[in-house]
């Protein structure tokens, strides 16, 4: 309700002053407050929405995503700063990872390797911005693990490698090494 229609709404029962005419100075200097108090209010509204991150869309969003560390996150910087502000201190379980890489659009099958003692993450489309990728993932995952994130998506499977129908003669006429192929490779 705005201010001038609940300033009405709360003097017309006393009965003291004639509200109904437009011209009445009652009016006029009761339309003056409202239009303060409509200022006031529309600057309380907006810094609610700032405040909170999953609602921000100006300066609360671009300055929480500046203290996150993610401000050139591109379209996922909300979902990434959500995976961020989710973590707790037992949030990191096998679910909460997945869900947290899945938000990132990294969704895609997680590997545990206990003899290296690592996990192997290959998401099943390769993220826009790998950097950012990458560096979301380290600060997602607990230290004590070492992870081997394959950012090529589908693409790095042997079955696309397959269908591609080279044999091994035309991939060695590429002259790309095998650290040249697996550059979208992050160990962390």
């Amino acid at each position: 309700m705005k201010p001038l229609e609940s300033m009405l709404l709360q003097m017309k029962p006393l009965g003291l002053y004639d509200l109904g005419k437009d011209g009445s100075l009652v009016r006029a200097e009761l339309s003056a407050c409202a239009d303060a108090l409509q200022l006031a209010y529309d600057g309380l509204l907006e810094l609610e929405r700032e405040a909170y991150f999953a609602s921000a869309q100006d300066w609360g969003f671009s300055g929480k995503c500046a203290w996150l560390g993610i401000a050139d996150g591109g379209e996922h910087r909300r979902t990434a700063g959500l995976a961020l502000l989710r973590i707790r201190p037992d949030s990191f379980t096998r679910a909460d990872f997945l869900q947290a890489a899945e938000a990132l659009g990294l969704g895609g099958p997680l590997y545990e390797c206990f003899a290296q003692r690592q996990v192997l993450l290959c998401p099943s489309v390769p993220p826009d911005d790998r950097e950012f990728a990458a560096r979301m993932l380290r600060r997602l995952l607990p230290a004590h693990l070492t992870v081997r994130a394959d950012l090529r998506g589908k693409d790095a499977s042997w079955a696309a490698l397959d269908a591609q129908a080279q044999n091994w003669t035309q991939y060695d006429a590429q002259a790309e090494t095998w650290g040249e192929r697996e550059k979208d490779v992050v160990f962390f």
